[in-house]
């Protein structure tokens, strides 16, 4: 339940209840004025046709406690109750997504805002960590002229290291040293720092560059996440911390970590 309150703490005549289906969907608002009105938006293109399916199900359900009810569905599941429709017209807007990300390499999305809401594509800025790149979200700055050191609005600090050899010979060690970091050190530093939400994952993108990664959730909302980047001519070790959900960022931060991108070592 939410009950909205005046700057001198005294409750506005607005109240209702706000329903988060997944963490790829937007929350859903029913917040009522005191003229017991309701006027909101959702967006669940990134929560699956299930999620978008389950919300017109609930306004179906409750729609006879209103004495109007407006619903404007583009995926047209309201109007037509047609799964295959709701389908087509969810995989039309992922294309376009798509198309832009193609035709423009410095964009990434989804990428939630807030802490809530979604936009489907935006500009990024490039990372750079010797041989390494990264498409990294616009709105962070960099402390003490250090690119590895970064804030973000919010708040949230990241903190990247980078591992550099200079032969090829350094160039096998290093990979021996960083995968030995990730299986023995990673899961320890995690558990250190709270609940384990994310245990010790490894994923190997399409350029062979290799990604471990872990998620923790500690006190009063502090979350800690890891990220070691493993190249053929360098690696990199992100660590991001702030306080918010462990689950919620992991799965925002994540997917930035598929633009890695390397060029050729010198």
């Amino acid at each position: 339940m939410l009950r909205e309150l005046n700057a001198d703490g005294t409750a506005k005549h607005a109240s209702g209840i706000i329903i988060r289906p997944n963490t790829q969907s937007e929350p859903l608002y029913l917040i009522f004025t005191e003229s017991n009105q309701v006027k909101n938006f959702i967006k669940t293109q990134f929560g699956g046709k299930e999620t978008h399916i389950d919300i017109i199900n609930l306004f179906r359900k409750i729609q006879p406690l209103f004495l109007n009810l407006s619903i404007e569905d583009e995926g047209e599941y309201w109007t037509t109750s047609n799964t295959a429709t709701l389908e087509k017209n969810i995989n039309a807007v992922n294309l376009d997504i798509q198309k832009i990300k193609n035709e423009k390499p410095n964009t990434t999305g989804p990428v939630k805002i807030g802490g809530d809401r979604f936009i489907d594509v935006t500009i990024t800025s490039q990372i750079k960590i010797d041989t390494l790149s990264v498409n990294w979200p616009l709105g962070y700055t960099i402390n003490n002229n250090k690119q590895s050191d970064l804030t973000d609005p919010n708040g949230e600090i990241v903190l990247i290291s980078n591992v550099t050899p200079n032969s090829i010979a350094d160039a096998l060690t290093m990979h021996d040293m960083m995968y030995e970091f990730a299986e023995s050190s990673m899961q320890v530093l995690a558990e250190k720092a709270g609940q384990v939400i994310q245990p010790l994952k490894r994923t190997t993108l399409a350029n062979n560059i290799v990604v471990f990664s872990t998620a923790s959730q500690g006190k009063a909302d502090y979350f800690f996440l890891q990220f070691l980047v493993i190249g053929k001519s360098s690696s990199a070790f992100f660590t991001i911390e702030g306080h918010d959900k462990a689950d919620k960022r992991f799965e925002e931060f994540e997917p930035l970590f598929e633009s890695i991108t390397e060029s050729a070592g010198s």
